[in-house]
């Protein structure tokens, strides 16, 4: 039971991180306000963020319910709990201020942006939970057996490039996002026909 759910997580995860980028308005990256505050204030803002978030949260999930455990089964799922709170300011206080600053035509209000965004303990926060959760991702993907080892092993390298992918053009983290769910997608191939192949074997 715990491997299948562990397959269906793996398998969600990869679905939301590749929708993440797909959905995300870019617009806030061309250095005008005005495009800034309504690629904030777009719908697709906070369910592209939720999707990330999404795709987070399943991760430590298929991590946390894989057949092999071991200190890598709680690491992640608390570097996962550590992040979400910064998704969670860009989904919805993002959305909200940068709505407030158009109905009010007030384009100031957007200089809160990087006080919600750069502040040191926000960041601390981000940046340990990103470690954290690719210091398990890694140790999940050195246990993982058969064919879906490499598969886990390509989703922790993509994991431990989140951070620096963030300073990358919407391109490459567009491919980024889709490479993470082909990874993802593999784990849940693959380690499906690992176990059928060892049920068989018996």
């Amino acid at each position: 039971m715990a491997a299948t759910t562990s397959r269906i997580l793996a398998g969600v995860a990869g679905a939301a991180f590749a929708a993440f980028p797909l959905l995300r308005p870019w617009d806030d990256k061309l250095g005008d306000v005005t495009e800034m505050a309504h690629a904030f204030a777009s719908p697709l803002w906070p369910l592209s963020h939720v999707s990330g978030m999404v795709g987070w949260a399943a991760l430590a999930g298929a991590i946390a319910t894989s057949v092999r455990r071991g200190w890598w089964t709680w690491v992640a799922p608390v570097g996962v709990a550590a992040l979400l709170p910064y998704y969670g300011v860009e989904a919805f206080g993002l959305n909200g201020l940068a709505r407030t600053a158009l109905e009010s035509g007030n384009l100031d209000l957007l200089q809160a942006e990087s006080v919600m965004r750069n502040s040191p303990l926000q960041l601390s926060l981000f940046a340990a939970g990103l470690v954290l959760a690719a210091a398990g991702t890694i140790g999940w993907a050195m246990t993982t057996r058969g064919r879906a080892r490499w598969f886990a092993v390509a989703t922790a390298v993509l994991v431990a490039a989140y951070l620096p992918q963030f300073f990358t053009p919407p391109a490459v983290r567009t491919a980024h996002g889709i490479a993470l769910a082909l990874a993802l997608f593999g784990v849940a191939a693959w380690s499906r026909r690992t176990r059928a192949g060892a049920r068989s074997a018996e």
